[in-house]
């Protein structure tokens, strides 16, 4: 089954050791990886071309990835190198991945631009790793990755209150502008936004502001 036929969507990126493949069912999110790797310097989007060696292949894991991954490893006597980038904890046993030439793992919700880079130039680097080589990466990452995720705490929602109080703020309203505005007094008002900075661990109110317009609250 080729990349077509599995609706897979699939680019490449050319990169000064080679070619990286992306890997894809959702072509918004191929389009996003191409798009970090592309603002990269040395980094540049190109067109797939069928049959054309690669050197890198980066995968959003799915069941649909992980299989076009494997069979692109079984049609090649010397497996690529691979980045995926899993989108929850499943599809991943490292032997399987490590057969299929992967020598990095991203955490999914944890993948930044510069992690997805750096991962890249590794796999660059690392395009000759021996399988015992790459199980032995991947089962250090696997465990630095559910140890991560172990440790996270959901973080707090604001209430109601918390965002109309913040959006008053983000229009230039002070305390006694917003006490008049939501019938509560103004010590009241500076209760709230001390209580939600210490919640959140923020400096003060224009750093509330500003992660309110991130979280996207206001």
């Amino acid at each position: 089954m080729t990349d077509l036929e599995c609706g897979t969507s699939v680019q490449e990126v050319t990169a000064g050791c080679g070619v990286v493949r992306i890997l894809a069912q959702d072509p918004l999110a191929a389009a996003g990886i191409a798009a970090v790797l592309q603002a990269e310097p040395g980094l540049t989007v190109g067109r797939y071309a069928a049959g054309e060696p690669g050197d890198v292949i980066v995968a959003v894991l799915d069941g649909t990835t992980r299989a076009t991954l494997l069979a692109l490893a079984r049609t090649s006597p010397e497996p690529e190198a691979a980045v995926v980038v899993l989108s929850d904890g499943r599809h991943t046993d490292p032997g399987e991945l490590a057969a299929a030439g992967v020598v990095r793992i991203l955490y999914g919700p944890r993948a930044s631009a510069g992690a997805m880079i750096s991962a890249v130039r590794h796999a660059c680097a690392t395009t000759k790793l021996p399988y015992l080589g790459r199980l032995a990466e991947l089962e250090r990452q696997f465990w630095s990755i559910n140890r991560a995720k172990a440790a996270v705490v959901t973080e707090p929602t604001m209430t109601e209150r918390d965002i109309v109080i913040l959006g008053h703020l983000a229009r230039g309203d002070d305390t006694t502008a917003i006490a008049r505005a939501t019938n509560m007094s103004e010590s009241a008002i500076k209760y709230v936004l001390s209580r939600l900075m210490r919640r959140f661990a923020l400096r003060n109110r224009v750093h509330a502001v500003a992660f309110a317009i991130r979280r996207g609250y206001i």
